[in-house]
């Protein structure tokens, strides 16, 4: 098997998979996506988001609140692959690298900013498409949905680091 096939096979194969399964095998975008998924966070990252989103799309209250629902589910289903998929890319290349580089692990600070900008990117394309499609300008809404995306993404890492610092 080609050096590419294994890669593509074992890319697919950790996608396809629970989390679970990796038990002995995590990268930090996989360790956050657990976070992402708390009720609370999501909860709190809504009522965070939404002045954001009626900024960003310039419409009323209510239908600030309809498209960020909407945006947020779409990207809720979709980051569940992407984020993780996007942070072990990273891991993969340029992360191996520059950890080498500079001495440094998988969790180290490089790996968790990289994996911060990451979810942010990958949330903040979904839902920027989302809007598009309901004709909301992407250039303009974009600024507002990284900052919102920013902050729902903070959230999830408060809410990581507090789980861990108990143990």
């Amino acid at each position: 098997m080609k050096n590419s096939n294994r890669f593509g096979f074992a890319l697919l194969a950790t996608l396809l998979l629970p989390a679970v399964a990796h038990a002995d095998v995590v990268w930090p975008a996989l360790f956050l996506e657990g976070s992402l998924l708390k009720w609370w966070v999501i909860g709190i990252g809504l009522v965070l988001e939404l002045p954001l989103f009626k900024l960003a799309t310039r419409t009323s209250w209510k239908r600030s609140a309809l498209l960020m629902v909407g945006a947020n589910a779409v990207s809720t289903v979709v980051g569940i692959v992407l984020i993780p998929a996007a942070g072990l890319g990273w891991e993969f290349f340029p992360g191996q690298y520059i950890n080498s580089w500079m001495g440094n692990g998988t969790f180290s600070v490089v790996g968790w900013v990289a994996t911060f900008a990451l979810a942010v990117a990958v949330n903040t394309l979904i839902e920027g498409l989302v809007l598009k499609g309901s004709k909301v300008s992407l250039s303009r809404s974009a600024p507002w949905l990284a900052i919102a995306n920013g902050a729902s993404v903070g959230l999830a890492f408060v809410s990581l680091f507090l789980s861990y610092s108990h143990h």
